[in-house]
């Protein structure tokens, strides 16, 4: 053999270590699946790899859960538009809720809203990057928790409560996959590894509710945790972002836990 050739074998049996059969297999298979799962519409985000090696199946969906999953993202699709009048009722909703003393104005434009969190006069610009289901979300709060949401943007004097739930809302759209593009500016933003991706797409198929009520659990920590960080320190808006990660990480921990419901889920949450 030629001085030049064993050199070049030398070089690539030192830079490319071998791997026993069996496992180059499981690699093979798992990368088969996971082109597979994103033909479905979900990619696979392994944190180990014996997570991407794993052949039990264990965090694989199922064919409705993918259904379901593709209904909300679905959902989470539609962009709001001041000209639908579904929408705009939608926000009128909200203005009666937050401000039940007064009627709603009909173009929807009014300074009040930035009293509760909106940048401006015309909350439907802060839509652009959740939605309407970001408008749905934060109605969702305020129906469904009247008392607390109340609480929340009377005592939200030193943060933009609605802004900062709408960058809840766009974190679990990107973290479940319900949004492909990732958004700019929102703290922790990431993908749900397989446990957790898992534990939602089972909890979205028994209730459609789901990502609302974990929407509703890191809005609570995130206020909970702003009102802690106040009595310990002087804070300002930059100190907000490490609020969403705690809160975010916060609610992740939870599906860690395998809850087989939402009641579960609920209960650890909120207990």
């Amino acid at each position: 053999m030629k001085r030049e050739n064993l050199q070049k074998l030398l070089i690539i049996n030192w830079t490319k270590p071998k791997i026993c059969n069996k496992m180059s297999t499981y690699y093979r298979m798992a990368d088969e699946e996971r082109k597979l799962a994103k033909t479905q519409g979900v990619v696979d985000y392994y944190e180990s790899c014996s997570d991407k090696c794993c052949r039990c199946g264990r965090y694989k969906l199922t064919y409705d859960e993918i259904e379901a999953l593709n209904q909300l993202r679905s959902r989470c699709k539609i962009l709001y538009n001041k000209d639908n009048a579904a929408h705009t009722e939608m926000l009128k909703q909200l203005w009666r809720v937050t401000f039940p003393e007064l009627e709603p104005p009909e173009d929807c434009i009014s300074v009040k809203w930035k009293e509760i969190g909106f940048q401006g006069t015309d909350p439907g610009t802060d839509f652009r990057g959740a939605g309407i289901f970001g408008l749905q979300q934060i109605l969702y709060l305020a129906t469904h928790y009247p008392q607390e949401y109340k609480q929340f943007i009377e005592s939200a004097t030193d943060y933009s409560f609605c802004i900062s739930a709408l960058n809840v809302t766009h974190f679990y759209m990107y973290y479940f996959q319900l949004l492909e593009n990732r958004a700019v500016g929102i703290p922790g933003l990431r993908r749900a590894a397989l446990k957790p991706m898992k534990v939602f797409c089972g909890l979205n198929l028994l209730d459609s509710d789901a990502i609302n009520e974990i929407f509703v659990a890191a809005v609570f920590k995130m206020h909970a945790e702003w009102q802690e960080l106040k009595k310990t320190r002087k804070v300002n808006v930059m100190n907000f972002p490490t609020v969403i990660i705690r809160a975010v990480n916060y609610v992740e921990d939870i599906l860690y836990t395998l809850p087989q419901d939402i009641a579960k889920f609920k209960q650890l949450a909120f207990n």
